[in-house]
């Protein structure tokens, strides 16, 4: 009578560790499926900053070009003296307010970048947490 007791209650036992084993394999997979989306938003996070950065080389490289090319205009107005002050003083303004468009262009693409650093950087901490989490699940089973 008693080894059927015993029996009986190590077969309960064993039903209730199977669904605590069930309970944690759903986690573990809700934890996975979890894992997954966030390491597919990084990636997706990972190429928009690298597109971003590319596009912030290329406005930067085309309004470099465009500073050296009003430089290049002032230089010409300098030379070109004798058709007068009125040319230079255009020139000169040219060149301020491209340097002023650069600096602005500079100040949204950090701005940009930061903001992408920053976005990255959370990601990592909640793709690390559900790791932990992940791991933490793991070692309850």
């Amino acid at each position: 009578l008693q080894s059927k007791q015993k029996l009986g209650k190590l077969q309960e036992e064993i039903q209730e560790a199977k669904k605590e084993k069930e309970t944690v394999c759903k986690q573990c997979n809700e934890v996975l499926d979890d894992m997954q989306t966030s390491e597919a938003t990084l990636n997706r996070m990972e190429e928009k900053l690298s597109h971003m950065r590319k596009q912030h080389r290329l406005k930067m490289d085309a309004a470099l070009e465009a500073f050296e090319s009003a430089k290049l205009q002032l230089v010409k107005v300098e030379m070109e003296h004798e058709e007068g002050v009125s040319k230079v003083e255009a020139g000169e303004s040219e060149v301020k307010s491209m340097e002023r468009q650069i600096t602005a262009a500079r100040k949204i693409g950090e701005a940009d970048i930061e903001g992408m650093i920053d976005s990255y950087k959370k990601m990592e901490t909640n793709v690390l947490d559900q790791a932990a989490k992940l791991m933490s699940a793991i070692h309850v089973s």
